[in-house]
């Protein structure tokens, strides 16, 4: 990465957050922004922001961060009250989109690598709130819709991952057969989950009995938090594990298991143990949309094609809508709640990174690059698309929840 593209998005960053709270009313996201930052950059200074080992190791930390910090900020007895909606979607839905993402792109590209299929399929299937923030953070959308949305798409990409992961290891791996491929998967998944396990559990353990007993500081907590997710990624690599996994997993356990409580007395800005973790990953987010832009810019010739875009605007619309549909049949919400959830899905961070992992992994080459390209224009066209509407759409919906006042929807929280 050359000294320009670092100076750009230093400036890019220092502009987003000086301006980040009139830039949310004008629709203009942190993708959004960041995106077109990569491209401009791509365009104006001609410097090269995707070589190949800087973009992945930029890839696997800020997936590994996002997967940890997501799943330990989701507490069962939080969102519990909202569980038959979030499992719905995320038992029935996910592997429905799934299942339905390989059939289309079964049809659309019939002689290609079933695991490349498969790749695309499930790589396509993660939603990122940040890229319809306005429908999570707007009070007129009622509380639990919006909890039902977070918790989907904090949870939706780790669960997503050994899928893409195993269709990735399994198209790359020519010569070995899907028996082989498919017991590597799962000892690697095994050996990712008791990592996980172990980091999460031993880290809020040792950590809880330090708070208590006052050895340690408790400004540096977050410190030690937010290299978590390394240990348990880079851990579970040195096992033969899978990173992601165990980053996700280490997330999950140890949002349940630390139980320690920071005095109040210091920096109010950090007393959340998961602070530092959530604005580093912030950080590296604002980059991996920038390489994104870039990536685009670099190789819009292999990604802008009709077989593309049609496939990106079929996973924005039925791969989405038809599983949410299905999977809230008889959950007892109203139907205009069920499409603002379908419709609300966008595709974002987790996609974009397996791309990034893929093309690395893969190359672009003629039997692959339809893959890669799905990707790349369902995210592209999820931040302009969802980018649009995600304002309009949550008031519109919050104007009929008014009206309408369905009792399952504007349940509160904690009741």
């Amino acid at each position: 990465m050359s000294v320009e593209a670092v100076v750009t998005f230093a400036l890019a960053v220092l502009i987003y957050v000086t301006v980040a709270q009139k830039t949310t009313h004008w629709l203009i996201s942190a993708p959004v922004f960041f995106t077109t930052v990569g491209v401009v950059a791509r365009l104006a200074i001609g410097s090269s922001t995707t070589q190949a080992h800087a973009v992945q190791s930029l890839a696997e930390v800020t997936l590994a961060l996002v997967l940890f910090h997501d799943a330990a900020l989701v507490r069962p007895r939080a969102i519990e009250g909202d569980a038959r909606f979030t499992s719905r979607l995320l038992m029935i839905g996910l592997p429905l989109t799934i299942a339905l993402g390989f059939a289309v792109a079964r049809l659309m590209y019939p002689q290609a690598d079933v695991w490349l299929i498969l790749l695309l399929a499930a790589a396509i299937t993660p939603t990122d709130a940040a890229l319809g923030a306005a429908t999570v953070t707007n009070p007129a959308v009622p509380a639990r819709v919006r909890r039902v949305l977070n918790v989907e798409s904090g949870l939706n990409d780790g669960l997503t991952t050994p899928v893409v992961l195993f269709a990735l290891a399994a198209s790359a791996q020519v010569n070995s057969s899907a028996s082989t491929e498919a017991l590597r998967a799962l000892g690697s998944l095994a050996i990712g989950v008791l990592v996980g396990l172990a980091v999460g559990v031993g880290a809020a353990y040792v950590l809880n009995r330090a708070v208590a007993a006052g050895l340690a500081q408790a400004s540096l907590v977050p410190v030690a938090i937010i290299v978590l997710p390394l240990l348990a990624y880079y851990g579970a690599e040195l096992a033969h594990g899978n990173g992601f996994v165990a980053a996700f997993v280490s997330g999950t356990a140890f949002g349940a298991a630390f139980k320690a409580q920071l005095p109040e007395k210091i920096d109010p800005l950090t007393a959340h143990p998961l602070q530092l973790t959530e604005w580093v990953s912030d950080l590296l987010t604002y980059a991996v949309w920038a390489v994104f832009g870039a990536l685009v810019a670099y190789r819009a010739a292999d990604f802008f094609n009709w077989k593309s875009v049609a496939f990106a605007l079929i996973a924005l619309t039925l791969l989405r809508m038809l599983p949410v549909a299905v999977s809230l049949l008889g959950s007892g919400f109203k139907w205009p709640t069920t499409i603002f959830i379908g419709w609300f899905g966008p595709r974002g961070l987790a996609t974009v990174i397996f791309a990034l992992i893929s093309t690395d992994e893969l190359g672009l080459t003629d039997t692959n690059r339809f893959a890669v390209a799905g990707m790349i224009m369902t995210v592209l066209l999820s931040v302009v698309l969802h980018g649009a509407t995600s304002g309009p759409g949550a008031a519109r919906y919050g104007r009929w929840a008014e009206q309408h006042n369905p009792s399952l929807e504007m349940v509160e929280i904690g009741t």
